[in-house]
């Protein structure tokens, strides 16, 4: 994967893959409300994901071009283990603090970076990230919750390593192609959590009952289709390349945009209403986001080279 993109094409990556994941939980709730389990929603997205992607990847003649091993952990940790534990997490608890919990992971990434990679942040980026979680936090709003699950807590807990995956393990092969990295990913959390699922460890059934979108019954494919192609198929696609050409960190940070489009998402086809502190949540977000861009980009300036005497 390499970072020739354009700066307004690389900044456009993470916003689109934070546009397309934001429909996943209003999809993935859809279906679940009509008799899917979580771990029938976790592999038939990938699965069907992965189909498309496939077809994609043949007609570009790709298919001989080997993503390296860092895309095997990428399907377990970024794509088996980070939607499958959050859709066990949200059976158990409300979506606010499962969101929250996972939305942790840009703080870990920006840790990683600095303490085990030894990579020095811009004091700005830190401010920035701080405001942006911030603003995640009110967008979810989630501190009408009641009591929380033990059980709940520790597979949010479980999908936030895996949210931390998908940003490192995404720059972990930096000649592989994003599309056939995606793929093998898919691929991988496919099979490993169908495998799960035959083994009697992920509840596994799909319910044949219509879906509620925007007030209207519609058939299940209305739900699943877009949950395969654009929240997860074109999400993970422009995700892996966002990290690919801006870096794990300002990726992790400008990607907690989702949140914002989850709302919408949610009002928009489920009816779930907006709170005032929402929207004040979405300003801090994009705040954030953005000064954590704009000190990102300043401190990656290449200094110019002295002229010869």
């Amino acid at each position: 994967m390499t970072s020739t993109a354009r700066p307004a094409v690389a900044l456009a990556l993470p916003v689109a893959s934070a546009f397309c994941f934001g429909f996943s939980g209003p999809l993935a709730k859809a279906l679940m409300s009509a008799g899917w389990t979580a771990g029938a929603a976790s592999v038939l997205r990938c699965a069907g994901a992965a189909a498309v992607l496939t077809l994609v990847a043949v007609a570009l003649g790709r298919r001989r071009s080997w993503p390296g091993r860092a895309a095997l952990w990428y399907g377990v940790f970024a794509v088996a283990l980070a939607q499958t534990a959050f859709f066990l997490s949200l059976a158990r608890m409300p979506v606010g603090v499962t969101l929250m919990i996972q939305f942790l992971a840009p703080v870990v990434v920006i840790g990683w970076e600095r303490f085990v990679r030894r990579i020095p942040q811009p004091p700005a980026t830190l401010v920035g990230a701080a405001l942006a979680i911030g603003g995640a936090v009110l967008v979810i709003d989630p501190f009408g919750s009641a009591d929380l699950d033990p059980v709940g807590v520790g597979w949010a807990f479980a999908s936030m390593v895996g949210q931390v995956g998908f940003f490192l393990l995404s720059s972990g092969e930096e000649d592989a192609d994003p599309l056939v990295f995606t793929v093998t990913g898919l691929l991988v959390g496919a099979g490993l959590v169908g495998t799960l699922a035959a083994a009697g460890l992920v509840p596994f059934a799909v319910g044949g009952a219509d879906v509620l979108l925007r007030a209207h019954e519609m058939p299940w494919w209305a739900a699943y289709l877009p949950l395969a192609v654009v929240a997860t198929a074109l999400a993970y696609l422009t995700g892996v390349a966002a990290v690919a050409a801006l870096g794990s960190t300002l990726s992790s940070v400008i990607l907690l945009s989702e949140v914002v489009f989850a709302v919408l998402a949610a009002w928009w086809l489920l009816g779930e209403t907006i709170a005032p502190i929402q929207c004040l949540g979405g300003v801090v977000l994009v705040a954030g986001v953005a000064l954590a861009r704009w000190r990102t980009a300043y401190a990656e300036e290449p200094e110019p080279e002295p002229e010869p005497a």
